[in-house]
């Protein structure tokens, strides 16, 4: 989890190779055309395709200096900005339909990153208050230490049970670290409940969902309907180790969890929960034989 991937600086060649396509892309409202969400098929707004083109185009404003890349992210922010993109003024929509349309965490954690990201290097203080805003509307439990999902109404839907949903979502937070004492204290203690809230199968694969310990569970369950859903965790969770399946899904997922580990351990490089027992298994488990055979049976597919 040391090394530093370079995929911004891989797509930032390819923008520069491709820049008339690209930015011929760009709609004249600023977004990007969204796309399908691969596992599910579920249709997207343009929120998350620009966030994404938003980071890449900013990486390469601020590594070539062309004043177009600048025109581009500056396009892209303002439109992240606007209530097309928030159309009730809470969290972004993520979704066009589903049963919610933020979509949980996940929905939410890249607009926020790159509109930080914006902020600092488009230098409008502007961009980065609206991703704090939308940030701060997410509750945190602090003894769990997870954040609940908001939908576009300001509707809170309980805590977002997918794993990878959630450590993406803290990887937005430590974006907004700097800028915000409230994003770093909670990052800081998803970090400190972290190792007690993932769950590996004894292969060292990481489960799909969040699994906190249940004596921590009831306290917080017994304040709220809403909170219940972690309670169905304890319930299937057997269900979920037999199932076949589910370690498919979970294999897949599998390179996306430590992925963005690894962008949260370069953030908070000196905190504990990397020595833990649940995140060395996970790094174990990407060494051996069976996990190689079946990346390479997936891809070959």
């Amino acid at each position: 989890m040391d090394g530093k991937p370079d995929v911004s600086r891989s797509l930032s060649r390819f923008i520069l190779q491709n820049t008339s396509v690209t930015h011929e892309s760009q709609l004249e409202n600023g977004a990007f055309l969204g796309g399908n969400n691969g596992v599910y098929n579920i249709e997207e707004t343009p929120v998350r395709n620009t966030a994404r083109w938003l980071i890449a185009n900013l990486y390469c404003y601020r590594e070539f200096e062309l004043e177009q890349f600048y025109q581009v992210s500056k396009s892209a922010a303002d439109y992240l900005s606007t209530s097309e993109a928030r159309p009730d003024n809470f969290t972004f929509q993520a979704r066009t339909s589903s049963s919610n349309l933020c979509d949980g965490l996940v929905g939410q954690a890249e607009p926020i990153k790159s509109l930080t990201r914006a902020g600092h290097i488009l230098e409008c203080e502007s961009y980065t208050n609206t991703a704090t805003e939308v940030f701060s509307l997410h509750p945190f439990d602090e003894e769990i230490g997870l954040w609940e999902a908001v939908e576009i109404d300001g509707t809170k839907l309980s805590f977002d049970r997918t794993l990878n949903h959630q450590i993406i979502f803290a990887n937005a937070a430590a974006e907004l670290a700097t800028h915000s004492e409230l994003a770093k204290n909670r990052v800081l203690r998803f970090l400190d409940r972290l190792g007690d809230n993932m769950q590996t199968r004894s292969s060292g694969l990481v489960r799909h969902y969040v699994r906190p310990p249940l004596l921590r569970i009831l306290p917080t369950a017994a304040r709220h309907p809403r909170y219940w859903p972690l309670l169905w965790n304890e319930g299937v969770a057997r269900y979920h180790s037999r199932s076949d399946e589910r370690r498919r899904k979970e294999l897949g997922y599998h390179p996306t969890v430590l992925a963005a580990l690894s962008t949260l351990k370069r953030k908070f490089p000196e905190h504990d929960v990397w020595e833990h027992d649940q995140i060395q298994a996970a790094l174990s488990f990407t060494k051996t034989e069976m996990y190689r055979n079946q990346v390479e049976n997936r891809t070959s597919k």
